[in-house]
């Protein structure tokens, strides 16, 4: 049996804001969205095919700048513009399953409480909004458990990709935590910023 998929897994993300001038801002949201074939915190798993050929759908719509983010996660799949707080401008997934991305804030009201919150050095996440069916698996993980996952199947519609100010639960209550993450903060060599970096640089080309 499947269940329907309203909402989809939370994600902690680089925020980095970026100067042009002196008075003049860029504020940019880039970082690790999401990440496939493995399972988040919610017990959800879903496949680097279903995300992929989900972000390849998105694309033509990310392009033409109709692919956004509200502040804070709705139930409801259905975009409210008063809620827009970012536009998402590049996205895309690399072998491991990662979901690279970029976001510009823009200067709608939530997006200038983005822009406060970042300013005042608050820790923002992102969650993946979307749409389709869940299909309840067994499967033995690395330790060699058995243990109950869902796993999202074929037909998975992302809808949005939402600023948050606390994507976990629990004693997850901090988005540094969440395993799914890309922190740049926790790279102390400089060849795994290096590497990071030239991961975007090619995203971003």
């Amino acid at each position: 049996m499947s269940d329907n998929l309203v909402e989809f897994n939370e994600e902690f993300d680089y925020s980095l804001v970026e100067s042009a001038k002196a008075n003049d801002k860029k504020y940019v949201i880039r970082g690790c969205f999401s990440k496939a074939g493995v399972k988040n915190k919610n017990g959800r798993v879903y496949p680097k095919k279903v995300m992929k050929k989900a972000i390849e759908e998105i694309k033509e719509s990310v392009e033409k700048g109709r692919f956004i983010a509200e502040c804070e996660h709705p139930q409801s799949p259905k975009v409210n513009i008063e809620n827009i707080a970012a536009l998402v401008t590049q996205i895309n997934m690399v072998e491991d399953g990662s979901v690279l991305g970029e976001m510009r804030i823009l200067d709608t009201p939530k997006g200038k409480i983005i822009k406060t919150l970042i300013d005042e050095g608050v820790k923002l996440g992102v969650s993946t909004r979307g749409t389709g069916a869940l299909k309840k698996k067994s499967v033995v993980n690395e330790s060699g458990i058995t243990e109950q996952i869902n796993e999202v199947q074929d037909g998975f519609k992302l809808r949005a990709i939402d600023i948050v100010f606390d994507p976990s639960a629990g004693e997850f209550g901090s988005p540094e935590f969440v395993a799914e993450s890309v922190d740049f903060d926790s790279f102390n060599d400089d060849e795994d910023k290096q590497s990071i970096n030239s991961i975007f640089n090619m995203l971003l080309r």
